[in-house]
């Protein structure tokens, strides 16, 4: 202990702290040894696998690499390593098609609903006709002057037929004409 310092008290306190230090790494090592062989002495450690086993296991191996042999198998290895227990062990993987698979669906490709039919439109009531004057009768009450394609002039009040269409209603421009669901609005132009 001289090495480390020439002072008396520094060395006394090494000798202190250091003893008891390695009197404690020397004693878990020794408990360690000692329980690891009490441990062995007491469960007696085997071999987990048999020489019958380990000759069981290598003829289904053969079985398995002559099945794939008459399968016309290509067969390669992919690993190729010894166990813990000392035999080795070599997996080989096959190209050959599973029989017993379900089979594959081919992939259907989407097809595009058509599209719903567009309502049509409705067709544009037809009536050969035309506003050519409007009278004020009164408070709210008007008469329209009605002609048809060959210029024959009808007066018409609201109540009144023109042509099969019936006239709903008459304001200062316009003239509402209705033939069952079917509507005409006619428009005063000022000619």
């Amino acid at each position: 202990m001289a090495w480390f310092t020439h002072d008396p008290i520094k060395q006394h306190l090494v000798k202190q702290l250091l003893t008891p230090l390695l009197v404690v790494i020397i004693a878990f090592s020794a408990w360690v040894l000692a329980a690891r062989s009490i441990f062995e002495l007491i469960y007696q450690v085997e071999s987990i696998i048999t020489p019958e086993d380990s000759n069981f296991l290598a003829q289904v191996n053969a079985e398995i690499d002559r099945s794939l042999a008459i399968a016309g198998a290509d067969m390669t290895t992919l690993i190729k390593d010894t166990t813990s227990f000392g035999t080795e062990v070599t997996v080989q993987v096959a190209a050959i098609t599973n029989p017993f698979a379900p089979p594959q669906a081919t992939p259907v490709k989407p097809q595009r609903r058509p599209s719903p039919p567009q309502p049509r439109p409705e067709p544009k009531p037809k009536l050969d006709a035309s506003l050519k004057g409007l009278a004020r009768l009164g408070d709210d009450k008007y008469l329209a002057i009605l002609a048809d394609s060959q210029g024959r002039s009808q007066a018409v009040r609201v109540g009144d037929e023109f042509k099969g269409w019936l006239v709903q209603g008459i304001t200062a421009e316009t003239v509402f004409l209705v033939k069952g669901d079917q509507k005409l609005t006619l428009v005063w132009e000022g000619k």
